[in-house]
């Protein structure tokens, strides 16, 4: 399917986690609340779009924003509808559909720079003078523009859908242009693919 797809990194989640571990249990507990609400507004972020966590890798998330879905989104609809006022004689239905999908996905990605990066909190009341922990956080990511293809396989010898027992994987062109775009990202930047920025055009 065609899409939009951005990969957000958080930087800075490593070394949060091991000053709080130095607190031990309660350190850990408050780390892991504080992340939490951390990727709860990331995610806020994402979902009020029609954006949808393809998977997580450790402390990064790739997202998809399907060119269907965020057309039959209400975000998305409207400019849909206005994309086509401007471009509709120039430009098919399902381009002008992926052009807005990754617009929709360069303002949730700005959206998150804005307001979660950097990002800091601090947690007190930990024993001991100076014993305050800080949360601190930085967010880079990538857009890219393309094909995508999802699978999900499940064991062929049990059909179970148990965890450990079934697998997601996404491929497609659009792989190869987020890992470019996202190997020249900077901490608090969102790169986008030469495909994504010819689709997302002037509104990138």
């Amino acid at each position: 399917f065609d899409c939009a797809l951005l990969f957000v990194d958080i930087s800075g989640f490593t070394s949060s986690m091991e000053r709080f571990a130095t607190q031990g249990s309660r350190g850990t507990e408050r780390f892991w609340r504080a992340i939490s609400g951390y990727f709860g507004s990331l995610l806020r972020e994402i979902y009020s779009r029609g954006g949808d966590v393809e998977c997580f890798a450790g402390d990064a998330m790739m997202v998809s924003f399907g060119a269907e879905e965020v057309a039959s989104h209400p975000i998305g609809a409207l400019i849909l509808a206005r994309h086509l006022a401007l471009h509709g004689d120039v430009q098919s239905e399902a381009d002008a559909r992926l052009a807005v999908a990754t617009k929709v996905a360069v303002d949730a990605a700005a959206a998150m720079l804005r307001t979660m990066s950097p990002y800091t909190r601090v947690e007190r009341d930990f024993p001991g003078p100076g014993q305050d922990m800080q949360l601190l956080l930085t967010l880079h990511g990538s857009v890219g523009a393309g094909g995508l293809t999802a699978l999900e396989l499940i064991h062929a010898d049990t059909g179970e859908t148990a965890r450990g027992k079934r697998w997601h994987y996404v491929c497609g062109p659009v792989i190869g242009q987020l890992a470019r775009a996202h190997a020249i990202s900077a901490a608090n930047d969102c790169v986008l693919s030469k495909q994504a920025a010819r689709a997302a055009g002037a509104d990138a």
